[in-house]
């Protein structure tokens, strides 16, 4: 289930940054707002039992900046497949979410401005950052971590861990270039061993603790 407001603003001035650094008209102003809802279950017993909220508002100035900021607001009522207060040690301070208890958990997604630049566009503040795409793999979009609280299952774009970054793609002659600088060290997050999607493999626990013994492999 999806719902959308749609807000127009005109001819309102907003001057940021100090006395006449930046200054630009709000034009246009958009509010998206998406409710989702996710079951999931094994034999004999119910797992989770999700409604999620993500608010997206979109701010557009008459000098071409413009403004995102997105939230994520989840709430489990089963709480089974992280069972317990959502651990957040993989995230820097900065970027954390707020774990309101064991079932509920608020999260900043986005929070970044677009400023077009000569030649190209520089973008400030929390981001996804994407390069290069390909259905259900991922070569080279590699620069922000990703949560596996449900494995592999989720869309790129819900698992993917938005970082306090700068961005900017130009382009010079026949060149584009894309440079990123990202101070952010919050890394992958992993399930913990008595999650349901717990990594046993050390190698896809990216330099955490092993979970568990793992089978001795026979060879031939």
């Amino acid at each position: 289930m999806k719902t959308r407001t749609v807000l127009g603003v005109c001819s309102l001035g907003l001057c940021v940054l100090g006395q006449s650094t930046w200054a630009g008209e709000l034009s246009h102003s958009e509010l998206d707002t998406q409710v989702g809802y996710s079951y999931a279950t094994a034999v004999e017993s119910s797992n989770a039992a999700a409604v999620q909220f993500t608010p997206e508002l979109n701010l557009r100035f008459d000098n071409q900046t413009s403004a995102t900021v997105s939230a994520r607001i989840r709430f489990d009522d089963r709480n089974n497949l992280l069972p317990g207060r959502p651990n957040r040690s993989n995230y820097a301070r900065a970027s954390k979410p707020w774990a309101v208890n064991d079932n509920t958990l608020v999260e900043l997604r986005d929070a970044y401005l677009d400023i077009p630049v000569k030649n190209g566009t520089l973008r400030l503040g929390k981001q996804q950052i994407v390069w290069g795409a390909l259905d259900g793999v991922k070569v080279l979009d590699q620069l922000n971590p990703q949560s596996f609280e449900h494995f592999i299952l989720e869309p790129f774009d819900a698992s993917r861990i938005g970082l306090w970054s700068a961005y900017a793609d130009i382009t010079a002659a026949d060149w584009r270039i894309e440079l990123a600088v990202i101070p952010d060290d919050t890394t992958h997050y992993i399930p913990d061993p008595d999650a349901w999607f717990e990594f046993s493999a050390p190698r896809f626990r990216f330099g955490q603790t092993a979970a568990g013994t793992l089978p001795v492999v026979q060879g031939n």
